[in-house]
């Protein structure tokens, strides 16, 4: 990954650029090579800034490991930041206390 650009044509976010953001995501998805699009897209300083998964798996772990991104993952069930989080919400991450706080919600700015 070169660009940090979403080329995944059926995806929402096609065409749009993810670096320096804070990617909010339910999981995983695909085969192993998922991890490794955001480690290469971290080694060309491209990848995202920090990771919000609402269930934390193998694939997401390497990726996080292989980052040495911030993240915060296994929401409790009352609580999906799928659904809490939108697109344009300036958050703050902090992933050595396991917290997301919404800073400014999109509909603010």
């Amino acid at each position: 990954m070169k660009t940090g650009v979403v080329t995944e044509k059926d995806n929402v976010h096609y065409g749009d650029s993810f670096a320096g953001k804070i990617i909010v995501l339910p999981c995983s998805r695909g085969s192993l090579g998922w991890s490794d699009m955001f480690r290469n897209s971290e080694y060309n300083g491209v990848g995202p800034s920090g990771y919000v998964f609402t269930t934390m798996d193998s694939k997401c772990g390497t990726a996080i490991f292989n980052t040495r991104r911030p993240c915060v993952a296994d929401f409790p069930a009352d609580c999906d930041p799928c659904v809490e989080i939108h697109d344009g919400d300036y958050i703050r991450l902090d992933g050595i206390n396991g917290t997301v706080e919404i800073l400014v919600p999109a509909e603010d700015k």
